[in-house]
């Protein structure tokens, strides 16, 4: 999504003289770059799943994912959804992929680093060998570097269990 140029157009350059052009002050900041990226994040689609899934491994996953996507997660019956990789039909520099586990669920959601059932391109790039979140609304983000995903600043148990393995 391109960000609105057109406070940028209206902007005059200077001749040389000190004497001609747009002032560049915080105003001129705020209307023209932060104004504009914050217009085009905001209407960034966001696509929610809430997925019940059979405990076991997912690879080369795309349970629906399209544009930033928020995986709300739960098993049936009781057991480890264990993720391997993420294989949207199109991914996209930046594109944002949150994995929610649902509160209520039995589930246990384990995110492997780089496991190799998954296709280089699809694989989780993460700090630490594997991430474990079990519990209520434990979140994890990941974000496409292309190729590849990597683990977002976002990794929180909300109280719950999340646990980095040491390398």
């Amino acid at each position: 999504m391109a960000i609105d140029r057109g406070p940028w157009n209206a902007l005059v350059d200077d001749d040389g003289s000190n004497l001609t052009g747009t002032v560049w002050n915080k105003d001129k900041i705020k209307t023209v770059i932060l104004d504009p990226t914050d217009a085009a994040i905001a209407a960034m689609p966001w696509t929610k799943l809430q997925i019940t899934v059979a405990p076991g491994y997912q690879v080369n996953w795309n349970p629906g994912i399209v544009g930033h996507t928020i995986l709300q997660l739960a098993s049936s019956p009781a057991g480890a959804i264990e993720i391997t990789g993420f294989a949207p039909a199109a991914p996209f520099i930046g594109q944002i992929i949150r994995v929610v586990h649902l509160a209520g669920s039995p589930a246990t959601i384990i995110v492997h680093h780089e496991n190799a059932t998954s296709l280089a391109a699809n694989q989780l790039h993460l700090r630490a060998p594997n991430v474990t979140i079990g519990g209520y609304w434990g979140v994890i983000d990941f974000q496409y570097i292309g190729p590849g995903w990597v683990q977002g600043v976002t990794a929180s148990g909300q109280g719950a269990l999340l646990v980095e393995d040491e390398p």
